[in-house]
């Protein structure tokens, strides 16, 4: 989720630190590589993924996209209680980091998939 969120806010300074933690995790390549194309529709996610993408995406880009109430349920098919708040905090904190690093000119170098 942290590099899907600075891939919509073209960090690349955090981009390159979180494909880098991605790697390290030996997430799926194909993950990797739907996130950085923004590709989340991808048959590469399960229904769970595309709900929380689309939901990290919207919340990320508020000022384009509005929340709907059947996506907020969706939302809470998936997380409740202290997990929904939990991943609402992290898309905010990234969304934060990437502003701070961008607002500051941190620019990361060109990463190689």
């Amino acid at each position: 989720m942290k590099l899907y969120v600075s891939v919509l806010n073209g960090c690349s300074y955090c981009i390159e630190m979180h494909y880098k933690e991605a790697s390290k995790k030996k997430i799926d390549k194909k993950h990797v590589e739907s996130i950085l194309n923004l590709n989340i529709d991808s048959e590469n996610f399960n229904a769970e993924e595309r709900v929380l993408l689309l939901f990290a995406k919207k919340l990320t880009l508020i000022s384009e996209y509005s929340i709907s109430d059947e996506e907020y349920s969706n939302m809470r098919k998936y997380l409740s209680g202290k997990d929904y708040v939990d991943f609402i905090m992290l898309v905010n904190q990234v969304n934060t980091w990437n502003r701070i690093s961008i607002g500051t000119g941190n620019i990361g170098n060109d990463i190689n998939v």
